[in-house]
């Protein structure tokens, strides 16, 4: 039973990526598409102003799109002991980055 569950959790994930942001998404390819777009439109926007000085990554940011609530809620930080409710966080790892945002808190526009 559960790995059926985890097949089918499997294949409602989908990926898109670009050379700065790879975006899994349990939110449909749609999201994941337009969650790209925007974190791109952004990156070239503050870029010249503030990743001049910075040092990138050199692997792609994963951004996990969180398509529904209880998952969310299972990876909300943590602040003094306690889950915080957020729509997105950061997450600085050992070999790469991450992103972790919400499309139900999210909004669709």
């Amino acid at each position: 039973m559960l790995g059926a569950l985890a097949v089918s959790l499997f294949l409602s994930w989908v990926q898109v990526s670009s050379e700065t942001y790879i975006v899994k998404s349990s939110a449909g390819e749609d999201r994941a598409k337009r969650v790209l777009r925007e974190l791109e439109h952004f990156h070239k926007l503050v870029g010249t102003l503030v990743f001049r000085y910075t040092e990138l990554p050199e692997l792609p940011i994963e951004i996990l799109l969180i398509g529904d609530e209880p998952a969310m809620r299972e990876l909300e930080p943590e602040y003094n002991g306690r889950k915080v409710a957020v729509a997105g966080y950061y997450q600085r790892g050992t070999d790469r980055d991450f992103i972790v945002l919400s499309a139900v808190r999210f909004p669709r526009r």
